[in-house]
């Protein structure tokens, strides 16, 4: 946050809007952060909003197109990428697993006759293979799916 607060766009109430206005054009209307009339707070709800969108190596950007590449948006852009170096898993992986996490939750109650229709769809025949596995609910077809996924991607 103190390299954010640091960036003399960012402490500019209107070159804020631009910024904010940039980013919904990048991620529509849903980015929507809470505005405040104090710097810090403002500048927290774009930060915050903009790590719920994965927007943040966005922001890095658009702050370089609109404020130019100073000395505080090198600061900037070396804190994030610190943040998101080989060290951290991606921001794609991060969300994969929430996102999956939520799945499981979902389907933990779902028994597997309930599953039964989508699993013999005939667009998933000789796709999944479920032969020989014995699966009690969702999230167990769920984990089942989700590592055939994670193979097929290596």
């Amino acid at each position: 946050m103190n390299a954010v607060n640091a960036m003399s766009i960012m402490q500019d109430p209107h070159q804020r809007q631009l910024v904010v206005d940039e980013l919904i054009e990048e991620f529509g209307s849903q980015f929507d952060p809470a505005r405040f009339q104090g710097t810090n707070f403002d500048n927290w709800s774009i930060v915050r909003t903009c790590i719920s969108h994965n927007a943040i190596p966005h922001l890095v950007t658009i702050l370089k197109i609109l404020g130019g590449a100073s000395h505080e948006w090198h600061r900037l852009d070396a804190v994030v990428r610190e943040m998101f170096s080989a060290a951290h898993p991606p921001l794609e992986t991060v969300a994969r697993d929430e996102i999956s996490n939520q799945i499981r939750s979902l389907l933990q109650t779902v028994t597997i006759d309930a599953l039964a229709p989508v699993l013999n769809h005939p667009a998933l025949q000789g796709q999944i293979p479920f032969d020989n596995v014995e699966i009690n609910s969702g999230a167990e077809a769920f984990e089942r799916l989700d590592a055939l996924l994670a193979n097929s991607e290596q």
